[in-house]
């Protein structure tokens, strides 16, 4: 597990992997899995807020803990106790933190939502909730990395007919047509157009890593099944 304290000690993040999760816990499909999660996180929560996942851009703003999951693949809120929480297994899991006017958030960052604007969506409910682009903290979780990440040419023209700069974030591939993409930069850029300033690279690459964080692309290319998913939070105490 990796913990943290933001600088506003009344907000704590982090990422949970396969030493602390298993199979039920890494699901969170019923309400003892939840406080399962919820207990690792803090032994005072009893759950914690989900949503489902659908790779979509949508954020929801969360005003309580509910046992059914809006389809959406991100969340904020300004309250207290209400751990928001995103499952990965190699996209990108970005924390947003509002230290000023403590508003918090949550997004699970795959390339089909980031193209889309999972991250503008989460930055903008934030606003309209209160919070100012300037004050804003981000923090980017473990997720794939470039050198482990290959695509084909139709991905690659994707972005790049979304902006010709996201060339940048490709290089060529030892196979011919495919390249490897920089998802982790490529939200990061996001982020820094949008004007946030302050932002944390957690830099742990999940494919590099499986003995810590769960990959799908790992579990994929090496014929095994994966048991689970890595968990992001970020909650206000």
């Amino acid at each position: 597990m990796l913990k943290f304290i933001a600088l506003n000690t009344s907000i704590e993040y982090g990422f949970l992997g396969k030493k602390e999760l298993n199979l039920e816990s890494a699901g969170c499909k019923n309400k003892s899995s939840r406080t399962i999660v919820a207990k690792l996180i803090d032994p005072v929560l009893e759950d914690i807020s989900l949503v489902e996942q659908k790779h979509t851009n949508d954020c929801h703003i969360i005003t309580q803990i509910q046992s059914e999951y809006p389809i959406g693949d991100a969340q904020i809120t300004n309250k207290k106790n209400v751990p928001l929480i995103v499952r990965t297994a190699d996209c990108v899991p970005i924390v947003f933190i509002d230290n000023e006017k403590l508003i918090i958030g949550i997004a699970h960052a795959g390339w089909r939502g980031a193209i889309s604007g999972v991250i503008e969506n989460t930055v903008n409910q934030m606003i309209r909730l209160g919070s100012e682009v300037k004050s804003i903290f981000a923090v980017i979780g473990p997720c794939i990395h470039q050198q482990n990440y290959e695509v084909d040419s139709e991905f690659y023209k994707k972005f790049i007919s979304e902006m010709v700069d996201n060339k940048k974030h490709f290089l060529p591939s030892i196979n011919e047509g495919h390249y490897m993409f920089a998802l982790p930069e490529y939200c990061q850029n996001k982020m820094s157009n949008l004007g946030i300033k302050n932002i944390e690279n957690i830099s742990s690459d999940t494919f590099k890593n499986p003995d810590i964080w769960y990959s799908h692309r790992h579990s994929t290319k090496n014929g095994y099944v994966r048991s689970g998913d890595n968990i992001s939070y970020v909650v206000m105490k």
